[in-house]
């Protein structure tokens, strides 16, 4: 796949890191000449030195045939334009932004479309927070911890109470076809599969459900996680089945989140990851493009 990325920061410089080394012809502008010394040293990625919303600067980058742009500037404005420019001029058929601004984002159902600003997925931090504040239990300086399978927030315990049994059918699940984990093991193929449901208050008064398999698991009791600057700990719903923010990256878990790394929510599967996290959006796969959630 051919990829532009405007922008050679942090974010920038990452993803071309990531996408390069999964056999994509990738071109990195900037205005920041030593930035892209540096990727080009290290990275097999082309560079072009330049206002990456400028139509001859995207030429030279090999935007006539690029199937992709993705626009990670500081500036909201550089992006959106890049992308208006990139899709009049030159038709590119996917084209990301990072929109940070909360004056473009709240509107962005009539601001991002093509009949507007051609901008097909905006990559939002400042978004995604407040959209999944019921999957993210940990900011920066907060404590996290599970005693015995119940989650302690700054060294207190959340309210939790019962919410019945959760069933679901015992079949494969997922890109490599595991079959889910249940309570009332052992269940053959097609049998139905039992979990506890337990309704979940978090300080604040956000509620939502949890699973629970069985009692005593290795996740069920850990130590004190305390939640570094500039980063985030989430949890997954289903507490014995999900390597989230408790298990550290080295051992294929999410670990604690950057804050670059929230990306938007999931009205609508935009990419579908090949790799362990959604939140690295490196590993989405094109063949899952654009399918809607039910």
């Amino acid at each position: 796949m051919k990829i532009i990325i405007l922008g050679a920061g942090q974010v920038g410089g990452t993803l071309a890191e990531n996408l390069a080394g999964e056999r994509n012809d990738i071109t990195v502008i900037d205005i920041d000449g030593e930035r892209l010394r540096e990727l080009g040293d290290r990275l097999d990625i082309g560079t072009v030195l330049g206002m990456g919303c400028y139509p001859w600067v995207l030429k030279e980058a090999g935007a006539e045939d690029a199937d992709m742009l993705i626009a990670v500037t500081n500036s909201d404005e550089v992006n959106m334009v890049a992308c208006q420019v990139a899709y009049t001029l030159f038709r590119t058929p996917t084209k990301i932004a990072r929109i940070r601004t909360a004056h473009y984002t709240s509107r962005a159902d009539k601001l991002f479309n093509e009949n507007a600003i051609p901008i097909d997925v905006i990559i939002s931090p400042e978004q995604v927070v407040t959209d999944y504040i019921k999957r993210l239990i940990g900011l920066p300086g907060d404590t996290v911890q599970m005693k015995a399978g119940l989650l302690h927030i700054n060294g207190e315990p959340v309210q939790v109470e019962d919410g019945g049994v959760f069933s679901e059918t015992k079949e494969p699940q997922g890109p490599e076809g595991r079959y889910p984990r249940c309570s009332n093991d052992p269940v053959g193929e097609g049998g139905v599969c039992e979990k506890e449901r337990l309704i979940e208050t978090l300080p604040g008064g956000v509620r939502h459900s949890t699973l629970n398999i069985q009692d005593g698991l290795d996740l069920d009791d850990t130590k004190v996680f305390t939640v570094p600057e500039g980063h985030f700990f989430f949890i997954g719903d289903n507490r014995d089945n999900s390597t989230d923010s408790r298990v550290a990256q080295t051992s294929f878990g999410v670990g604690m989140v950057p804050f670059e790394n929230l990306i938007g929510r999931a009205d609508r599967i935009m990419f579908s990851s090949a790799g362990r996290s959604m939140l690295f959006f490196w590993t989405w796969r094109g063949d899952r493009f654009f399918k809607a959630i039910d």
